[in-house]
């Protein structure tokens, strides 16, 4: 009898002991520096940090946009100047800024969602988390698809839908789909709410800040689609009418901290890492000097003007002006050097 008890005692505890067990598996594997919920002005801070980071930095900016625009080219290696992209990169970047379109849809879904639009709401209006973070992302597909031309856009951040592979759409497409979704954030805006109480390194939550930044990326994609669609005027005058930007106080910038470790790409590349491997090309520094193009015989509307900003932008050399000629093979730099680290 007393034995049986003793069984009854060691059950009951092994019981104890298997529930206890069972609970603590069930957190064994929540890791708690990464919440499985993000509120949504932590996670628009953060997609604002990494897209800027991404594209201002001497890779994408650096590497490809400044030198395909023949703005600056290399000092050293001047491979991409001619076009032949370090794919590795390339591919990095499409990532990347991809990570950056699927953070900011994430924003709008939290602000949209019967079930976390209410706890978002403390964190700013949601019609203006989600006009803001749509505003930004179309700032960022317009990058991506003028970079790349016809590019995933329709089925992108629908992983939680069983969409593994995202077809492609044309750019014709996406430029359609975002001048659409810029003229509906825009309208969606209260202005008399803020967009974010914390969190927005951009314009610090000014819902009236973020339409002025809609409507003139509105202008500016109907530029680029003046050749293709009969319409762009129509959308710049709605842009006009619904309020554009009117000085340099209404300029999207965002504001990196002035201590610690967080700084533009750019100065970390020059100034922590040490780089020193661009300069103005000479493309850029005979349209500063007012002076005609002399490679394709060409004139333009600034001709014996001389620009203020030359100064600014390089250094002369024995009272000369002149930049490195776009394309020139990384054997042939040393003869172009004229003795100084400014051209």
């Amino acid at each position: 009898m007393m034995m049986k008890k003793i069984y009854k005692y060691i059950l009951a505890g092994a019981l104890c002991f298997m529930v206890a067990a069972c609970e603590d598996f069930d957190t064994l594997n929540q890791d708690p520096n990464n919440p499985v919920e993000i509120p949504s002005h932590m996670l628009m801070n953060g997609a604002q940090k990494s897209i800027m980071d991404d594209i201002y930095d001497a890779w994408f900016s650096g590497r490809q946009c400044l030198l395909y625009s023949q703005y600056w080219v290399q000092r050293n290696y001047t491979e991409e100047d001619r076009y032949q992209i370090r794919e590795s990169e390339n591919n990095s970047k499409f990532d990347a800024l991809y990570r950056g379109v699927a953070n900011l849809q994430k924003v709008v879904a939290l602000n949209m969602d019967e079930q976390t639009k209410g706890n978002n709401a403390r964190y700013g209006a949601n019609c203006n988390q989600i006009a803001a973070a749509i505003i930004l992302k179309v700032w960022l597909m317009g990058i991506i698809t003028d970079t790349w031309g016809s590019v995933p856009y329709t089925d992108v951040g629908k992983l939680e839908e069983g969409v593994l592979y995202c077809k492609y759409d044309e750019q014709k497409t996406i430029y359609k789909t975002l001048i659409d979704e810029l003229t509906t954030a825009v309208n969606g805006i209260d202005e008399s709410k803020v967009a974010f109480v914390s969190g927005d390194m951009i314009y610090g939550g000014d819902a009236s800040k973020w339409k002025k930044f809609g409507n003139s990326l509105k202008c500016r994609l109907a530029v680029h689609l003046s050749k293709v669609d009969p319409n762009w005027k129509t959308y710049i005058s709605e842009a006009v009418a619904s309020g554009v930007f009117t000085s340099n106080a209404d300029a999207a910038a965002f504001n990196y901290s002035s201590s610690g470790l967080d700084f533009c790409k750019f100065y970390a590349n020059y100034y922590v890492d040490g780089r020193n491997d661009f300069t103005i090309s000479k493309t850029l520094t005979d349209i500063l000097k007012g002076e005609a193009d002399a490679l394709n015989g060409k004139s333009h509307p600034w001709t014996d003007v001389i620009d203020p900003r030359l100064r600014m932008y390089t250094t002369s050399y024995d009272g000369a002006y002149n930049g490195i000629p776009y394309g020139a093979p990384t054997e042939n730099m040393s003869s172009l050097r004229p003795g100084t680290p400014n051209w």
